[in-house]
């Protein structure tokens, strides 16, 4: 899915700011072209992804508070570093989905360094599990002391249904108890449950 490739951005935005998803969307259309924004509500935080048409340089308007978050993971360049195959990937023809879902980190500034530092080594074991659930693509993003994990799964992927299978593959509950420790969670079997869900408010392609 484009909205996750290079040539992309994730931004956030505060609740009590009171941006309309319009507006964030005319002012954006107003400074650079763009093929998709996807705009999705959080609790007191949102975000927004934004596909840039060809190699065009994204900025964020500087007249509307939108911040940058910053990529610190994602499954296909993990996949390409570690010389491993995609597993199963979707089959043509067959649909795809965005889950997008967002977590308070340890307010810790070291913690979070390490927390970047630990996604530049995912474990092989990790990524093999995300192929074997059928993970097209994942990216997490950090900002300031949050996080953003943005799945492409295909269209009947329940999390719901899932977490208890996939906690269950190799070294994955090893995995979700190392993480733990940054995302103020002791237990490795909430570990993929306590992300909270970001709703879609607009999806324009």
């Amino acid at each position: 899915m484009g909205i996750l490739d290079d040539n992309s951005l994730c931004f956030v935005w505060k609740e009590q700011v009171g941006l309309l998803p319009t507006e964030i969307r005319d002012s954006i259309e107003e400074s650079v072209h763009i093929r998709a924004l996807h705009l999705y509500q959080g609790s007191d935080t949102h975000l927004g992804l934004i596909e840039m048409d060809g190699n065009a340089e994204i900025v964020i308007p500087g007249n509307i508070p939108l911040f940058p978050a910053e990529k610190i993971f994602t499954k296909s360049q993990r996949q390409r570093e570690l010389g491993i195959g995609t597993g199963s990937p979707s089959k043509p023809g067959i649909s795809t989905k965005l889950l997008v879902s967002t977590l308070e980190m340890e307010s810790n500034a070291d913690l979070i360094h390490e927390y970047k530092n630990i996604h530049r080594q995912v474990w092989p074991e990790i990524i093999a599990n995300m192929n074997q659930m059928g993970i097209e693509e994942m990216a997490l993003y950090l900002h300031g002391f949050r996080a953003f994990l943005i799945m492409e799964v295909c269209d009947s992927f329940d999390m719901d249904q899932e977490a208890e299978r996939w906690i269950e593959l190799p070294k994955e509950r090893e995995w979700q108890t190392f993480v733990s420790q940054f995302q103020g969670s002791s237990e490795a079997g909430d570990s993929l449950r306590k992300w909270q869900i970001m709703h879609p408010i607009m999806m324009k392609q």
